[in-house]
């Protein structure tokens, strides 16, 4: 429909405050899967001033009030996931000039601002794997290193010094075992052991 040329009205939304006045922007914040986020913390920034917060509700629902006319961002945060800014352009119900009001806004809504929906995105894949770093530790000046890599809860077995790594003894020295540190005194692990999460398995 334009302008006032119309032949049907599709919805009408009141919101009444007694004493106050304003338009409200709300929305929801959802998850990366579509379902609402609880306890998200919403900053809505006005054209002008400062920020101010809210908390979605069971219902991932946030709620603001507005008293000025402009362009608001609006964004959500919850544990470290933030959703990307959605822009809201604001026209206050000052008037009867709605030939004036649909011009002011971007996409000709005047009043509430409902339906701005917040989507946090997924959580980072946590990390699967680790890396063990052997030293050689034959004299202190020694910095001969190698690596290998570890799967998270996963019991495999440290590389044998003289088969895998191709280590061998010093003259007149034992091996004892793999210590905790480069320099370590004491052994903790013995050659080619099975470990889990660097603990005995």
């Amino acid at each position: 429909m334009t302008g006032e040329n119309y032949t049907y009205v599709e919805d009408i939304v009141y919101n009444i405050h007694p004493t106050v006045v304003g338009e409200v922007i709300s929305g929801r914040v959802l998850n990366s899967s579509g379902a609402p986020v609880s306890g998200a913390t919403v900053t809505l920034t006005p054209p002008s001033g400062s920020t101010v917060t809210a908390q979605s509700n069971a219902r991932g629902i946030y709620f603001f009030r507005v008293t000025a006319a402009g362009r608001y961002s609006v964004s959500a945060s919850y544990n470290t996931a933030v959703s990307s800014p959605r822009q809201v352009s604001v026209v206050l119900h000052e008037d009867t000039d709605w030939s004036m009001k649909s011009s002011e806004s971007s996409d000709g809504i005047i009043g509430n601002r409902w339906g701005n929906d917040l989507t946090l995105p997924a959580a980072p894949t946590p990390t699967t794997t680790y890396t063990v770093t052997f030293h050689r530790n034959y004299t202190s000046s020694d910095t001969t290193m190698k690596s290998q890599t570890f799967t998270v809860g996963v019991a495999q077995n440290l590389l044998w010094k003289d088969s895998q790594l191709g280590w061998d003894n010093p003259s007149g020295k034992t091996f004892q075992g793999w210590g905790e540190t480069a320099g370590a005194t004491t052994a903790k692990w013995a050659n080619g052991a099975s470990v889990k999460d660097l603990a005995s398995a």
